[in-house]
């Protein structure tokens, strides 16, 4: 079962600086329904910055004897997989404020905003223009804070299954690190 992105992703209106903790809120939300109140099991599949959500989303709702539904694994397309306490940009390596050049940055606010055309072209690099650009203008703001807020409750020790796809292509995602990452997965906490 895939919930409808907008359910899992809509910002009808968003605060100055919400919770950076509210995208991971918000999936858990979700994956309690799935796995306690359906009694689903789960796949979860995260791609780049769903990475960072998934990974503490899963702890307490593993697929078990005693739970009809729960998470039976999650795999990582190509994402971001930060260790306890490490923020999106430390994942990425970056121990600097900046962000990438397909979001403006708007420091008063602390929203970034997604430059459509740059946006189309790092992340929809693989579909022809037009799909690119339509999917680039669906693209949300985000909080700045988000970038930098420390991951809390990592999956790294859960049981349950955890499986790393890489991608051949894609700017988003350094293979480097997650390489590194991936020689190290027992050294996850």
């Amino acid at each position: 079962m895939f919930p409808p992105i907008s359910k899992v992703s809509s910002r009808p209106s968003m605060p100055k600086a919400p919770s950076p903790s509210a995208d991971v809120a918000n999936l858990r939300r979700i994956l309690e329904e799935l796995v306690n109140e359906q009694q689903k099991e789960v796949v979860l599949v995260c791609h780049s910055y769903g990475g960072v959500v998934g990974s503490q989303s899963v702890n307490g709702l593993e697929k078990s004897a005693a739970r009809k539904g729960g998470i039976l694994k999650v795999v990582f397309l190509s994402a971001m997989l930060p260790r306890e306490s490490e923020g999106v940009m430390q994942t990425a390596g970056v121990f600097e404020p900046v962000s990438p050049s397909w979001l403006a940055a708007d420091a008063t606010s602390g929203i970034m905003t997604a430059e459509k055309s740059l946006a189309a072209e790092v992340l929809y690099h693989d579909l022809v223009e037009s799909q690119a650009q339509h999917w680039a203008a669906k693209l949300e703001r985000m909080v700045m804070n988000v970038t930098f807020a420390p991951a809390t409750n990592v999956c790294w020790a859960s049981e349950v299954p955890k499986v790393y796809i890489f991608c051949k292509i894609g700017p988003c995602h350094s293979i480097g690190r997650a390489t590194e990452d991936g020689r190290k997965g027992a050294d996850r906490e």
